[in-house]
This record gives C-alpha cells, sequence and structure tokens, in this order.
C-alpha cells in the first residue's frame, strides 16, 4: 500500500495518508515513519509492505491502518470463510496475481463483494470484472488470510491456520452464500448482502 492518496481538503481525498494512521494509532513511531519513508525514496516498494518487511508492524495492523484510510471495512477470513462456491466465481490466475478472493455475491444487483489485500490496485478490480461480470466492492482483508483461503478452495488444501482475530472487525451474518434455486431464501439472502454492500461502500466519501 502506498502512502497515497493525496489530501485535498473537502474532497474524496481529504483523508489521512497511511503512515500517519499508523503513528497516530501508536503502531510505529514517528521516527520509525521517517526511517521507513527514506528507505521508500531510496529502493521503492510501497510504504506498508517495507513495513512488513522490517518487522515495524504486523498483517492485522496494517489491514486495519488501509481500511481506515480508505474508509472501506476489514473481514476476518477465519471468523467468516467465504462460500467455495463464491470465491471459485474469480479465476485463480487473477485471485494469485492480485491477492484477492470473492467472499460475497449480490447477482440482482450484480455486485461482488472481494476481500484484497490492496484495494487501491485498479487493475486488480478491472480484471474482477472483465472475467466475472459483475461490479467488485472492496474490502481489507490480510495477504495472509488471503492466501490460506486460495490455497483451501482452489487447491484443496487443508490447513486449519489461527483462532479468529476478535480485533478485525466484521459481522458473519454479513456473509451467506447465494441459492438462486430458492426463491425464499434468495429473497433474506438478498437482504442481507445489500447490508454488506452498503456496508463495504459506507463513508466512501
Amino acid at each position: 500500500m502506498e502512502n497515497a492518496p493525496t489530501r485535498e481538503p473537502g474532497g474524496v481525498h481529504d483523508r489521512p495518508r497511511l503512515g500517519e494512521l499508523l503513528v497516530q494509532t501508536g503502531c510505529i513511531t514517528p521516527a520509525q515513519l521517517e526511517g521507513a519513508l527514506r528507505d521508500q525514496l531510496s529502493w521503492g516498494g510501497r510504504l506498508g509492505q517495507n513495513l512488513l518487511d522490517h518487522g515495524l508492524i504486523d498483517e492485522r495492523a496494517l489491514a486495519v491502518a488501509i481500511a481506515r484510510q480508505l474508509r472501506l471495512r476489514v473481514v476476518d477470513l477465519e471468523r467468516t470463510p467465504p462460500p467455495e462456491d463464491v470465491t471459485r466465481l474469480v479465476p485463480v490466475s487473477i485471485a494469485e496475481r492480485y491477492g484477492l478472493v470473492a467472499i460475497a455475491v449480490a447477482r440482482a444487483r450484480g455486485r461482488l463483494v472481494v476481500a484484497c489485500s490492496d484495494p487501491t490496485n485498479n487493475d486488480a478490480m478491472r480484471e474482477v470484472r472483465r472475467a466475472t461480470g459483475l461490479v467488485p466492492d472492496a474490502c481489507v482483508a490480510t495477504a495472509t488470510q488471503i492466501d490460506r483461503v486460495i490455497r483451501e478452495h482452489y487447491y484443496g488444501e487443508s490447513d486449519p491456520g489461527p483462532s479468529p482475530d476478535p480485533k478485525l472487525d466484521v459481522t458473519r451474518a454479513l456473509i451467506a452464500r447465494d441459492p438462486e434455486d430458492d426463491d425464499e431464501r434468495l429473497e433474506g439472502l438478498e437482504r442481507r448482502l445489500d447490508n454488506i454492500l452498503d456496508w463495504v461502500q459506507r463513508d466512501r466519501g
């Protein structure tokens, strides 16, 4: 995750930078941020990944900071594992290339909720839309959890993984399957999926 977007007072980009959020929440010190920014200028890369590589933050802290920066939600995929049939709507090549997984679908609305570690990657969202014919709505998850879902749902690998993280904000009832052949269940599902679509789009500007 880069240190942008640019702040424009009064506009949709009037949001704290990622580094600022990490300092404000006590995840890193101002000195650590300055050092990471110097490294970024010298060696390139993304600020968040550089901080991870240096062991200054963990994935959970980074995911929460990214979500706050972009006014998105964080999903704990251990607590709310997505249905396999929904995940597989996205080809494995796209899921692996961009580090993302589909977690809920609302076909009647033409929307697909996608958990990703980098929701600013516009190429990823375009590829998802091209492959599925659905408009993606992004939320944030850790790269490790995304990788675990990919290995389980596309390759059949079994990994119990760690216990759910209570510090990641998610509600199990908001993630559900889309049973196309059951009208009664579909009606209830669409109401729940309306909630999750509103949930991931809330406060976007």
